[in-house]
């Protein structure tokens, strides 16, 4: 009877580590395939260069599979395969799987991750968070506060929340808001305003990444600087008196993700 980690199928396609061709048998008492279901294992298929596994998967991108002792989450969907990141995913929804009306992302090699994660594929960029410990894993979308990156800072992002862009980072105004791959966008503390380009549009925030649209004259650090008028984001003389269109703007927010991944 076998048990635990066995390679049964072969690689599905899209199956860059090839994770696909295993289920899991469960413990050496009874060797029945999980599907449908949950399981934290610290016993893994093996990665390559792994001595004592005589059929290796495949390395993957910078993060590896994981090592036997290592925790790890594992869905298994209702033919005993892993879930699993596939190569053609364009989209946060193509790139997760959903367990009980919930979205959650997993790994080349089947494993949950959590945090920030960003995915490249060709020239898609997609941007999501999936919580902050593996007790949660569950895809945001919407406004999300207090979203700490792996450098530690916290920052707000805006999710999309239904349609392809669910759950990846949104680009552009929001609400009166504006975000660019998923963070909000503010003037920097003390200058009152600054102007942004994001996306191939100019836009006047305020410290708080409000979006400002009223035909008037605007100060930054107490000096008159920005005007709008007729729609258009103009810079200023010291009276307030239009000057030359606006057409670049600020650095824009940087962040790092936990987890990337480039299909």
């Amino acid at each position: 009877m076998l048990t635990g980690w066995q390679e049964l199928n072969d690689a599905e396609s899209g199956d860059a580590a090839g994770i696909s061709r295993y289920v899991y048998l469960g413990g050496e008492d009874q060797g029945w395939m999980v599907k449908s279901q949950w399981k934290k294992l610290t016993e893994h298929p093996g990665s390559s260069g792994r001595e004592d596994d005589s059929s290796p998967l495949t390395d993957v991108g910078d993060y590896g599979a994981p090592e036997n002792g290592d925790s790890v989450w594992y869905y298994f969907e209702s033919d005993g395969t892993p879930a699993y990141l596939k190569t053609t995913a364009s989209t946060m929804s193509a790139a997760t799987t959903k367990v009980n009306g919930e979205s959650y992302f997993f790994d080349q090699y089947g494993a949950m991750k959590t945090g920030l994660i960003k995915i490249t594929n060709g020239d898609t960029e997609l941007v999501g968070y999936f919580g902050s410990s593996d007790d949660d894993g569950k895809m945001r979308t919407g406004k999300q506060s207090g979203i700490y990156d792996d450098s530690g800072d916290s920052m707000t992002f805006y999710f999309g929340s239904s349609g392809t862009g669910k759950g990846a980072g949104y680009t552009g105004e929001r609400d009166g808001y504006l975000y660019c791959n998923g963070v909000l966008v503010k003037a920097e503390e003390g200058t009152d305003y600054e102007a942004f380009e994001v996306d191939g549009d100019i836009y006047l925030v305020n410290e708080s990444g409000k979006v400002q649209t009223s035909s008037k004259a605007y100060k930054s650090d107490g000096t008159y600087t920005y005007r709008i008028s007729g729609g258009t984001l103009y810079y200023t003389d010291d009276d307030g008196d239009k000057e030359e269109e606006v057409t670049s703007g600020g650095a824009l927010p940087d962040f790092s993700c936990h987890q990337e991944y480039n299909l």
